[in-house]
């Protein structure tokens, strides 16, 4: 997970000695000269969060183990005023929705992988001369797996944001890919016979997609898409941005703009005048034309959008895949 080389150690409370050193992830903390950002942060989180599983049970898992993420390594650096400053390690102060989100992550990974027939055994596992690490390592349990990949497997774990989403899943692809190659290549070619990729897309501080993809062997120059998970109900509802319409068919009734409902959903929230016809061909019961209305968003910071009432929305959630 830590690809810019960065190591870190997870504590429940920093030492008193530690205070001084405590950040947060931002513009005020670099490693390589970057700039330490949340993705990276939350990526490092659930390999900790993902260790304290193995050590402990996912079952015991808590948010709260959450909450301090060290980093060690890294060519760590950190903003004092105006100046820069090399750090041998700091602390980085972890937000309680941070701690909520890997610690939801965490759990509903290892369901996934587990009902999948997947056990894992290690996670950040060293290897090609302790250059590089895996997030996890694993073999497959059950028949339909392991006749087909005997051997360990290797895990890696991406959280990307919703943002051009599908082009850096292509890029990750063919990263993650390229690595599993180079690792076929080395000493390790006898030990790991396949390539678990995990992805979830990020909106807001939420999940709103997840996929998992394999690869056989390394031989095999396709990803087999394995799970898709999309988010429920209840939190794309909580990601609308709703108000109570003032004008028109739907005056007095609360709305959503569609804009936000693709949003949640993980979807292109510019593509509504794409989608609306597409809901509205009979492929979904009783939803037609009139379930929809062209209208000023208000409280929004854009001029007018498509709108739809929270119970169509609910609805259409039901059939989108």
């Amino acid at each position: 997970m830590g690809s810019d080389g960065s190591s870190f150690r997870g504590k429940t409370q920093p030492s008193p000695q530690s205070l001084a050193d405590m950040v947060t992830y931002g513009c005020r903390c670099k490693t390589h000269g970057k700039v330490f950002g949340k993705a990276t942060a939350l990526g490092l989180l659930w390999e900790q969060g993902a260790k304290t599983a193995l050590e402990s049970g996912v079952g015991a898992l808590q948010p709260s183990d959450l909450c301090t993420l060290r980093l060690e390594g890294g060519q760590l650096e950190t903003k004092v005023g105006d100046t820069w400053m090399a750090r041998r390690w700091v602390d980085v102060d972890m937000e309680l929705p941070d701690q909520q989100l890997i610690h939801a992550l965490v759990q509903t990974d290892w369901e996934t992988l587990a009902g999948l027939g997947f056990q894992v055994t290690r996670v950040d596992v060293p290897v090609m001369s302790h250059s590089a690490s895996l997030d996890m390592q694993g073999f497959w349990a059950c028949s339909d797996f392991k006749m087909q990949c005997p051997g360990l497997v290797a895990c890696e774990k991406k959280l990307l944001s919703w943002w051009g989403f599908d082009g850096k899943v292509a890029k990750v692809k063919q990263e993650v890919q390229q690595r599993f190659a180079e690792l076929a290549q080395t000493r390790y070619v006898e030990k790991f016979t396949g390539q678990l990729l995990s992805i979830s897309q990020l909106k807001d501080d939420a999940v709103v997609l997840a996929k998992l993809f394999y690869l056989s062997s390394p031989e095999a120059n396709k990803w087999v898409q394995l799970h898709c998970h999309k988010p429920g109900w209840p939190s794309v509802k909580c990601s609308l941005r709703t108000f109570t319409a003032t004008t028109g068919v739907f005056k007095g009734c609360v709305v959503a703009s569609i804009g936000s409902f693709l949003e949640a959903c993980g979807r292109d929230n510019k593509s509504a005048f794409k989608k609306i016809p597409q809901w509205t061909n009979g492929s979904i019961p009783g939803i037609s034309k009139k379930s929809f209305a062209y209208m000023k968003l208000e409280q929004h910071t854009g001029g007018k959008g498509w709108v739809a009432s929270i119970e169509v929305l609910r609805h259409i959630h039901r059939y989108i895949k």
